[in-house]
């Protein structure tokens, strides 16, 4: 084979595959309580599931970046009806995957921030240096 005829002989190009269809979310969302996901346990859980992250996701209604975040173990609390479909959708028990619930009605207390103090006027700040100079020179 020469090499004008090996770049003449290309090989035929492959079909495209399909695209999968976008995640359609389903989850339930809020409620009143939240759980705290244990350390490790859900990573376990989808790699004893033998499916990818994505599949589950998919198959459940789930959000796979909350799931990706939640594997990772960046996430503190999840809504309990969020987790409760979570743990159903990997097969486990909640209280393998999660801590106790805890009530949402109980907030923090808000953060004491400084304010910074006004800007005076150059007038007051002139009337403070002249008694400041008075007290001085006395």
């Amino acid at each position: 084979m020469t090499p004008q005829t090996a770049t003449q002989a290309k090989a035929a190009p492959k079909p495209k595959a399909e695209p999968l269809p976008k995640v359609v979310i389903t989850a339930p969302k809020g409620g009143t309580q939240t759980v705290a996901p244990r350390q490790g346990a859900i990573k376990a859980a989808i790699a004893a599931t033998g499916k990818s992250l994505m599949a589950i996701s998919r198959e459940h209604g789930l959000n796979p970046s909350q799931m990706r975040r939640l594997s990772l173990d960046q996430v503190a609390k999840v809504d309990l009806v969020r987790a409760e479909a979570i743990a159903a959708a990997l097969g486990a028990k909640l209280a393998d995957l999660f801590d106790a619930p805890e009530d949402k009605t109980t907030k923090a207390a808000p953060k004491a921030t400084a304010k910074a103090p006004a800007r005076r006027s150059r007038a007051s700040r002139a009337a403070d240096k002249a008694a400041q100079d008075a007290a001085k020179a006395d």
